[in-house]
């Protein structure tokens, strides 16, 4: 099964983070839906790490496997088609080994923190 990097952009407002939840839209989630459009089966992705509920990412990595060879581009473009509406989209795509992880294999993570402190409008 060739392995695939993801490198997914996203707006978290309308999820409850990253990690599929049975009662609740996550990112993962989403991914994994996309995958099984193009794909019939379970899908299980892994990510470099998580977010919680309403965080946005500018540059989440996963990992994904397929049971076919994709073209990266192509397999980035259909993700993205069948992620919509969705607030996600696949930023790019590379073939990767079969025991690269998205977590284990990490050697270095970025993080951006913005707080707004004033009273809502």
């Amino acid at each position: 099964m060739p392995r695939y990097a993801l490198k997914i952009e996203y707006h978290g407002a309308p999820f409850a983070g990253w990690q599929r939840q049975a009662d609740q839209p996550s990112v993962q989630g989403a991914v994994e839906a996309a995958l099984a459009r193009l794909e019939p089966r379970e899908h299980t992705i892994a990510a470099a790490g998580r977010t919680d509920a309403g965080v946005h990412a500018l540059a989440q990595v996963a990992h994904c496997d397929m049971e076919r060879d994709w073209d990266p581009f192509r397999l980035s473009e259909a993700l993205n088609y069948h992620l919509k509406p969705e607030p996600v989209a696949i930023l790019d795509c590379a073939p990767v080994a079969d025991d690269w992880h998205a977590r284990f294999s990490a050697v270095e993570r970025r993080y951006l923190f913005r707080i707004l402190i004033r009273r809502a409008p």
